[in-house]
């Protein structure tokens, strides 16, 4: 198993999941702007506080996830940023859906063969928490890993372990929003990956690209 570990959210980083997610949670609340759901993504509060909402209201939200996800197209470029994740790093996925849909998709799209395991909601509910456990789990330093993302909550939670972040501006949130977490790097497309996570692990690698 390689030192340096790639942490990696699901939704918005290699997922186009965003109008899914939104119409799923419009059909319960119109009222709901597409502005005010990705704000509520700058902070993972506001995020459980919408699931518990819809809970109450007899809605199960990842049974309507599960069945729409995997048709939800994979991010232009993201099968080859994986190949390359996963053949030099330790790469985990960092999710706050449920496993079964992610793997289902991960399967259709012959990309589970780069994931050395997924903390998903199976484990405890705040990334901050998943992040800490993983670092328990595999006695590994925050300096050793980093994480990717396209939201602010996530990166203010990955700063509470102290593991640096890439944001990435195809999810949810754009670069403006993102810089309010100082991020290592923000990046526009999957193929600036494989600079931005060398230069955040200081990592020096003979990769012969063709």
């Amino acid at each position: 198993m390689q030192s340096e570990f790639v942490l990696i959210d699901f939704d918005g980083v290699i997922v186009d999941s965003f109008r899914l997610c939104f119409d799923i949670v419009s059909r319960i609340n119109p009222q709901e702007s597409e502005q005010s759901f990705r704000q509520r993504f700058a902070r993972d509060s506001s995020r459980a506080d919408m699931l518990q909402k819809l809970s109450h209201a007899g809605f199960d939200f990842f049974t309507e996830y599960s069945k729409g996800i995997i048709d939800r197209p994979l991010i232009a470029g993201m099968a080859d940023a994986l190949e390359f994740i996963g053949a030099n790093f330790t790469t985990i996925l960092v999710s706050s859906t449920t496993s079964p849909p992610i793997k289902q998709y991960l399967q259709k799209h012959h990309l589970a063969r780069y994931f050395s395991a997924i903390f998903s909601n199976d484990f405890p509910n705040l990334k901050s928490d998943k992040f800490s456990l993983l670092l328990q789990h595999y006695q590994v330093q925050p300096t050793e890993c980093v994480f990717i993302t396209d939201t602010l909550g996530d990166i203010m939670e990955a700063q509470q372990v102290l593991i640096p972040c890439i944001g990435v501006t195809w999810g949810y949130h754009n670069e403006s929003l993102l810089k309010q977490g100082n991020p290592q790097s923000i990046i526009d497309y999957p193929s600036q990956l494989k600079g931005a996570i060398e230069e955040a692990l200081d990592f020096s690698l003979e990769y012969d690209e063709h």
